[in-house]
C-alpha cells in the first residue's frame, strides 16, 4: 500500500514535468526520437533500438531537468 502511494506521487510529478518539457521544447523533438526507435525496431536492429531508446531517455531527463531548473528560477 505504501509503495503504491509513493509511486503514484512520483508518477504525478513526473507526468507534469514531461508535459512542461514537451510544451517548452516542442513535440517535434520527441516525435523524432520515437521515430528513430521505431525505425530500428522495424528494421530488426535491436541493438540500435536499445541505443536510440537510451538516447531518448537521456534526452527526456535532460529536458525535464532543464524545465525544473526554469521553474526553480521563477520562484
Amino acid at each position: 500500500l505504501l509503495f503504491g502511494i509513493m509511486i503514484r506521487s512520483i508518477m504525478v510529478n513526473l507526468h507534469l514535468s514531461r508535459l512542461l518539457a514537451i510544451r517548452h521544447f516542442g513535440i517535434p523533438v520527441v516525435i523524432q526520437e520515437h521515430e528513430r526507435i521505431y525505425e530500428a525496431i522495424k528494421n530488426k536492429r535491436p541493438a540500435v533500438a536499445v541505443e536510440k531508446m537510451q538516447e531518448h531517455m537521456a534526452g527526456a531527463l535532460k529536458r525535464i531537468n532543464q524545465v525544473n531548473e526554469l521553474l526553480k528560477s521563477k520562484e
